[in-house]
């Protein structure tokens, strides 16, 4: 019964303790690939050849911020970015790597580090979400780019993946384990229902009740074996959680241990960075004081002070380095012992996986022993009941069989009077309808009329088309005479004119 579900289990287990040795490479997007923001961008990453990457670690940075995390199976976003970020999980098996970004604004814009990680190998590819400065529109680009991450920036990373990690509980062994108790314990409810399905159909002989009795004490002793079977199966997976949910805390609290310390020392990272960069400052102002100094003493004096600022700048340097180390040592230390536990945990799952049928089937047997007589004394006495409650139940049956021909007749006359109701509602569906013919032959000879009111509409505008052509015509006539009329006039004027002259000549004449 439970061998069967703990083969499956385990095959799922070597598939999730299983990875590839072969090498790899990352591919990104070929040239630049245009999106627009607001809808979903997809930064483009495959490994080369194209090998599965189910059971690699997978991640994906924005800057030094771990966006999102894929470890032993499960996918973790980041802070800021949940339900806005996913890898494409169903096409791991092809490598496809890639990451989806859900309604990309203009705050995505960035560099962005894909990290993927099989046993010893490590491959790393960097994504640029920009946009071309002179553009306004909502076009930007994705293409592969070439950057170099420096010591301190990485370790900023390896904090931030540390804190994505801490969201997620990681014993997926044990919740498939406990899933499975629970659709066992469905199918096992199912059965029993079934099973008093069936009882309430007994026949009426004696010998078929006896081999049904027979049935029914062998599915019982078998059900109550199971039952056992699965109480004491999930008592020891609670036990079994409990103490993994214990080790997990465990590990997350070291994990903020560390975080904080690691918060603490980057408070001082940053104190002796600011120091480095005084004593940087105060050498600078040593070094042109000395090449302006002309007094021996003067300089010799000033030669000793940068001497001692190069003193202190080594010494804040090396103090630098060595928080850098003592920070990555700690990074390394958890992540190997965070490694070592869930490997450890994970073979103490397997082992306890296939020992469980084992100790249960053993605890189960001895217990059975001392309750199998009992049991069989308790069925002696079941039996006779049981003949017993045999002219009861047939009692019983020829009453439902009475009380089941009474509601038929009663169904009966209710669909009579259904009947009825139905042949009134169709007769006034019927008048509904005729009442609704008549009202389209309405509005059918309304149609007509407007059609025909349309065509009279659109021969009056012909007509007035056409007087306003020949009104145009008119007025285009009526100017060309206004003109000849003013040519005429000033023709007259100048008769007028010259006539004047004339007779002012001859009246001259006269006088003279």
């Amino acid at each position: 019964m439970f061998t069967i579900g703990f083969t499956v289990l385990d095959q799922r287990e070597f598939i999730l303790s299983f990875s590839y040795t072969d090498e790899f490479e990352l591919i990104g997007p070929r040239g630049d690939e245009k999106h627009q923001f607001g809808s979903d961008t997809t930064l483009s990453c495959h490994l080369s050849p194209e090998i599965s990457a189910a059971a690699m670690e997978i991640r994906w940075f924005k800057g030094m911020d771990c966006i999102c995390l894929y470890k032993n199976r499960q996918v973790t976003e980041g802070k800021g970015y949940e339900g806005r970020v996913n890898l494409f999980t169903h096409e791991l098996q092809r490598g496809n790597v890639s990451l989806q970004i859900r309604d990309c604004t203009e705050s995505d814009r960035g560099y962005y580090l894909c990290h993927v990680t099989n046993g010893d190998l490590t491959e790393e590819l960097t994504v640029r979400v920009w946009k071309i400065p002179p553009s306004r529109d909502r076009d930007f680009l994705v293409r592969q780019w070439h950057s170099e991450w420096t010591e301190e920036e990485r370790l900023k990373m390896e904090e931030s993946v540390l804190l994505t990690e801490l969201k997620e509980e990681r014993h997926p062994v044990l919740k498939n384990l406990m899933s499975f108790t629970e659709e066992k314990k469905s199918q096992e409810e199912k059965l029993k229902r079934a099973e008093l399905e069936n009882t309430a159909e007994q026949t009426d002989s004696i010998e078929e009740l006896k081999e049904e009795e027979k049935q029914q004490e062998e599915r019982e002793y078998i059900r109550a074996i199971s039952l056992e079977l699965r109480e004491m199966q999930e008592r020891r997976l609670r036990e079994r959680v409990e103490m993994r949910q214990r080790e997990e805390e465990e590990i997350r609290g070291k994990m903020r241990a560390v975080a904080d310390d690691l918060r603490s020392s980057e408070e001082a990272v940053k104190k002796i960075k600011e120091k480095i960069e005084q004593h940087e400052k105060q050498k600078d102002g040593y070094n042109e004081t000395l090449s302006e100094e002309r007094n021996e003493e003067k300089r010799r004096e000033l030669e000793k002070e940068m001497e001692r600022e190069n003193e202190q700048i080594k010494e804040a340097e090396e103090e630098l380095k060595r928080m850098q180390e003592e920070r990555w040592r700690r990074m390394k230390k958890l992540r190997l012992e965070m490694e070592i536990r869930e490997k450890n945990a994970l073979k103490a799952d397997t082992h306890f996986i296939k020992k469980l049928p084992e100790l249960i089937s053993q605890t189960v047997i001895t217990n059975r022993q001392k309750e199998f007589d009992r049991q069989m004394n308790e069925k002696d006495r079941e039996i006779k009941t049981l003949k017993l409650n045999l002219s009861e139940m047939e009692k019983e049956k020829e009453k439902q069989i009475e009380e089941r021909k009474k509601t038929l007749d009663e169904k009966k006359k209710k669909l009579q009077q259904k009947d009825a109701e139905l042949e009134e509602r169709t007769e006034t569906i019927e008048s509904r309808n005729k009442i609704i013919e008549e009202k389209n032959e309405l509005l059918r000879e309304k149609d007509t009329l407007l059609e025909n009111t349309g065509k009279e509409v659109e021969s009056c505008k012909k007509q007035l088309n056409t007087l306003r052509k020949e009104l145009q015509d008119k007025s285009s006539t009526l100017q060309e005479m206004m003109i000849l009329l003013e040519l005429q006039k000033t023709e007259l004027r100048e008769n007028t004119g010259s006539l004047k002259r004339r007779k002012d000549f001859l009246v001259r004449e006269k006088h003279s």
